[in-house]
C-alpha cells in the first residue's frame, strides 16, 4: 500500500464519526500528486451549478470538481484504485470498526476538488444512496495537499456541526498529508463556509449493503447566521435532476 505505518490517528465521535489521520502516506506522495495535479484551465474541471431553480446558487461557490474514472488524470485514477482496493478497505475497517465496506466500482463522487480563493461550500449531509448501485454512502474520504498551510492566513477549515444545526463542534485543518474520514448519515452536516487559498483535495467514499434514505444528492442546511433562503435552496438543490454523467 501506499501508507504510511507510523501515521497518527485522531477520533471525534461525540457528534458523528470523524477520524483524522495524519502522515497517512509515505514521504513524497504528497509532492508527487501536486505535480500531477491539473492546472486550472484543464477542460475536465466542473464549475457546478451556477444556479438552483430560478435562483443564483448561493450554497457553494469559486469551487472546480474533476470526479469519475474516466476523467481525471491517469495518476489520480491509480492512486484511487489503490485507496479503494481490499487491502486499504481492510485497512480502513480496522480505523473505523465498521466492516462490510464496499468499494465504489462507478466512481461517482471520487476525484479531485479545487475552491479557490473566496470559495465556499455551506453546511451539508452528503447524498445517501448511490444512484447507480442502490448501495449505502457509508464512509466519505477527504485527502488534502495544502503545502505550507496557514490557518489564519488561509482559513478554509472543514466544519463539522452537531445534528439539530445549533452548534459547530469541530474545525479540522486540510493540512498536507491528512486523510478525514467522514461517517455518512441523514444528518452528519459538514462544510467548508470560507476559504482565502487555492484548496485542494482528492475525495472518494465506500459503500455499504445497507438501507438508506432515497436521496441522491447533498442536503444543504441554514447555520443559526444564515437566512432562511439557504435552507429553501437546500431543499432544492437536494432533489434537482442529475444534470450529469453516471460517472460524475
Amino acid at each position: 500500500t501506499i501508507f504510511n505505518k507510523d501515521f497518527q490517528l485522531k477520533c471525534y465521535e461525540k457528534t458523528y464519526g470523524v477520524w483524522i489521520l495524519d502522515n497517512i502516506f509515505e514521504e513524497g506522495f504528497c509532492e508527487t500528486a501536486l505535480t500531477n495535479w491539473p492546472s486550472q484551465s484543464d477542460k475536465r474541471w466542473n464549475k457546478g451549478y451556477a444556479n438552483i431553480g430560478d435562483s443564483s446558487n448561493k450554497l457553494e461557490g469559486n469551487m472546480l470538481a474533476m470526479s469519475g474514472k474516466g476523467n481525471i488524470p491517469e495518476y489520480f485514477a491509480k492512486v484511487l484504485e489503490n485507496l479503494s482496493s481490499k487491502e486499504s478497505i481492510s485497512f480502513y475497517e480496522k480505523v473505523t470498526s465498521i466492516k462490510g465496506l464496499l468499494a465504489d466500482d462507478y466512481g461517482r463522487w471520487s476525484g479531485l476538488r479545487q475552491t479557490l480563493p473566496n470559495g465556499y461550500q455551506l453546511i451539508h449531509s452528503d447524498a445517501r444512496k448511490h444512484l447507480d448501485s442502490g448501495l449505502r454512502r457509508e464512509l466519505t474520504f477527504l485527502v488534502y495537499f495544502n503545502k505550507n498551510y496557514d490557518r489564519k492566513r488561509d482559513e478554509g477549515c472543514l466544519e463539522i456541526w452537531n445534528e439539530d444545526m445549533t452548534k459547530k463542534t469541530h474545525s479540522i485543518e486540510p493540512l498536507s498529508n491528512r486523510m478525514v474520514i467522514l461517517f455518512n448519515s441523514d444528518k452528519s452536516y459538514h462544510g467548508v463556509p470560507v476559504t482565502k487559498f487555492n484548496r485542494k483535495m482528492m475525495t472518494f467514499n465506500l459503500m455499504k449493503r445497507n438501507k438508506a434514505t432515497n436521496r441522491f444528492k447533498a442536503l444543504f442546511v441554514a447555520r443559526p447566521e444564515d437566512d432562511d433562503e439557504i435552507r429553501q435552496l437546500g431543499m432544492e438543490r437536494a432533489h434537482m435532476k442529475d444534470r450529469f454523467s453516471k460517472n460524475f
